[in-house]
């Protein structure tokens, strides 16, 4: 039996308040960061530091996607 879910539907019926708005993105780097520190030996041994990178894009009232401050 296959298992399949509308990630954007379920993105909809989450309930976030705005109070707590970044605590998802606080959530995404404390994994990057467990991800970094949970890696085998030989990456680390290998001289490539452990990198993340975040990035904002929004969307304005008319649908414009902006990132870092740039229309694109």
């Amino acid at each position: 039996m296959a298992l399949t879910t509308s990630l954007a539907g379920r993105g909809r019926n989450t309930n976030l308040p705005k109070s707590h708005a970044l605590v998802p993105l606080l959530e995404a780097v404390v994994n990057a960061i467990q991800a970094i520190d949970a890696r085998p030996a030989d990456t680390v041994d290998s001289g490539e530091p452990g990198r993340i990178v975040v990035e904002s894009i929004i969307d304005d009232e008319l649908g414009q996607k902006w990132r870092d401050g740039d229309a694109w």
